[in-house]
């Protein structure tokens, strides 16, 4: 009986030996590492131009450092980091992938020689431009504001202009506009007179050069500084066109329970100069306004290098060119 018992032990120890040989080197005791490494994205879908934010969370393991890779739909890697999490979660934003498609975002680190864990999650991404529910807006609107005298021309393209204010002692002008959600972009187009504001940089006491606006553009308490393109620019004026970026149409709050519609909230623009004129230099007014705020006919002021005149049958003033008043006088429509 005695042999018996020692022959039993002996085959529960070679089947131990056996089973336990067979286990893959790289299986992992604890299950609870396996289970707890995390790696997520902050959204399941993606449009293009946006950024994206990958957490990683390692456990009960601190201090790991974590192969990020990002696969397409065919297995190719669009993108490879190593981060290292402080103590167990770590992020990093980086730009969502340029092509349409399924993704996968892999995080692999190793706790020893042989005990490789891989986390995996996965995400979309879609194109703006080919959801039939945003469109580019062909046309902008303009809205011209008046300002000491000057129209200054606005153009809105996928957008509603709200309102204007030149606040002379900040040098800055603010334009307040609301994106239409039907659009993909939105952009906001104003011709400033020099006379209201510019912005230069002295070179010597009477030497100056233009220099960029600076443009702040953002809602609530969000904003950000963007940049603008000087299209066109002469002695008069400065025209600027200003393209209000994707992430700051992330202003817009979603309704519920329909996906990709919005309410948009409106955005300020704010043009920051470093000069403004309206203090150093009297702004006339057209003849007409003259008049109207109790000027005497006679007594109304020409801009430089216009001449007063009053046509003949109704009396009321005009300025007009030389040559021009010279013209009118010969057909007798002037005095």
């Amino acid at each position: 009986m005695k042999n018996s018992n020692y022959v039993i032990v002996a085959i529960i120890f070679s089947l131990s030996l056996f089973w336990f040989g067979s286990l893959d080197s790289s299986y992992s005791l604890d299950p609870l590492i396996d289970s707890m490494i995390k790696v997520e994205s902050d959204k399941d879908t993606y449009f293009f131009n946006e950024d994206m934010i990958i957490s990683v969370n390692s456990g009960f393991d601190p201090n790991l450092e974590i192969e990020i890779t990002i696969t397409d739909s065919e297995n190719k890697i669009v993108f490879k980091e190593s981060i290292i999490t402080d103590p167990v979660f770590a992020t990093i934003q980086i730009p969502v992938p340029n092509k349409v498609g399924t993704y996968q975002v892999n995080a692999v680190t190793s706790i020893s020689p042989d005990n490789l864990i891989t986390a995996r999650s996965s995400f979309d991404v879609k194109s703006l431009e080919k959801t039939p529910h945003y469109l580019i807006p062909p046309f902008g609107t303009t809205t011209f504001v008046e300002e000491f005298g000057y129209q200054i021309p606005i153009t809105i393209q996928g957008g509603e202009f709200g309102n204007f204010l030149l606040n002379a002692e900040k040098k800055q002008i603010r334009i307040s506009l609301t994106p239409d959600s039907t659009f993909s972009s939105s952009s906001l187009k104003i011709e400033i007179p020099r006379k209201i504001l510019d912005s230069k940089k002295f070179i010597l006491s009477d030497v100056t050069e233009d220099i960029d606006f600076i443009i702040n553009a953002g809602c609530f308490s969000e904003s950000r500084k963007i940049i603008a393109d000087e299209v066109e620019s002469s002695d008069q004026s400065r025209t600027l066109q200003i393209s209000i970026p994707p992430p700051l149409r992330g202003c817009e709050a979603h309704t519920l329970d329909i996906p990709h519609e919005f309410f948009m909230t409106p955005i300020s623009v704010n043009i920051q100069g470093t000069e403004i004129y309206l203090e150093e230099e009297e702004v006339i007014l057209s003849p007409k306004k003259q008049v109207r705020s109790g000027v005497e006919d006679q007594d109304v002021v020409c801009k430089e290098n216009l001449q007063l005149i009053f046509k003949q049958k109704i009396g009321s003033p005009a300025c007009v060119k030389p040559l021009t008043a010279q013209k009118l006088f010969e057909r007798g429509w002037g005095s």
